[in-house]
């Protein structure tokens, strides 16, 4: 075996080690940081910008892209989303750009995220795909060209891919923490409208709390009418519903009967008083029970954009 030979192997069985040491360090990682950190250390030392895009959910579901933790050597770099012509052209599929000069006219958009926001000249830009949809994106930057060797393009990928566990679960354990807390100050609400008699006060007093946690397009208070036919409408943000509103064959029945709190992801689907709802700038609503005395009185209607 000649020299060459040997210091082949030697560095194969280098890189084989350092890529396990990163892939045992980013399983247990719990932060995007410390995801960083691994990838750094062990296999991305050379890079000049390492970035780790989340993709979340906003209000109603849509994705929300942020940046989750990122280095720069020179602090160049601006913010590292990738734009949407970008994540559009890569689709579910690692991209490596060994130097921006290769890229031709139709490919501006990407020219101008690795030159104008990256201020680099090359780029592997991976997608972190989860249990079933891309969780965030990974970015490597480098402000010289640099070319991926196959093998090296195979390890980021098998990387990135651990990392979207761990970005995924974190994203899990983050909604689930809003959600507690939503609910839970929503409850004391609830709790806190029992008995009272200045219902207008109350409403405003909702809404100012409520709109610091949550993106409000509409808030109302319906009140029963002693008959439970029907509720009187008393709207607080967001345009006025008609009143009275049927509560029988109605969302607000619905959530009344269960006793619990009630999302309707379509208002379309809530009888013919839907549409007031949809008019009122509801598309999604949470109705939550109200009750006095160990009987409803009404529902706390709050409407998501």
């Amino acid at each position: 075996m000649n020299s060459d030979t040997q210091a082949a192997q030697a560095g194969g069985s280098g890189s084989a080690h350092l890529f396990l040491q990163a892939m045992a360090e980013v399983a247990a990682a719990t932060s995007p940081e410390e995801i960083i950190s691994a990838l750094q250390k062990h296999i991305l030392s050379d890079a000049d910008h390492i970035g780790l895009i989340q993709v979340g959910f906003g209000a109603i579901g849509e994705p929300v892209f942020r940046s989750a933790a990122s280095r720069d050597r020179d602090g160049l770099a601006g913010e590292d989303i990738p734009p949407e012509a970008v994540r559009q052209a890569l689709g579910s599929s690692p991209l490596f750009i060994a130097d921006v000069g290769e890229l031709d006219e139709a490919e501006a958009p990407l020219r101008a995220y690795i030159e104008d926001t990256l201020r680099a000249a090359s780029l592997a830009l991976i997608p972190l795909t989860g249990r079933a949809r891309i969780a965030g994106y990974l970015v490597v930057a480098s402000r010289q060209p640099r070319r991926y060797s196959e093998e090296e393009q195979q390890a980021l990928t098998a990387l990135a891919q651990q990392a979207a566990v761990i970005l995924e679960n974190t994203l899990l354990l983050d909604t689930l923490s809003r959600q507690t807390e939503r609910l839970s100050l929503i409850n004391e609400l609830a709790q806190a409208i029992k008995g009272a008699f200045d219902v207008a006060a109350l409403g405003r007093q909702v809404v100012q709390t409520l709109s610091q946690i949550i993106p409000l397009s509409h808030l109302s208070i319906a009140l029963l009418e002693p008959d439970g036919q029907e509720a009187q409408m008393h709207t607080f943000h967001g345009s006025p519903l008609p009143s009275p509103a049927p509560v029988t064959d109605s969302c607000l029945g619905a959530a009344l009967r269960e006793g619990r709190s009630l999302q309707i992801e379509s208002v379309r689907d809530c009888g013919s008083y839907g549409e007031h709802w949809a008019a009122a700038g509801a598309p999604t609503l949470l109705i939550v029970p109200l009750t006095a005395r160990k009987r409803h009185v009404g529902t706390l209607n709050i409407g998501l954009p």
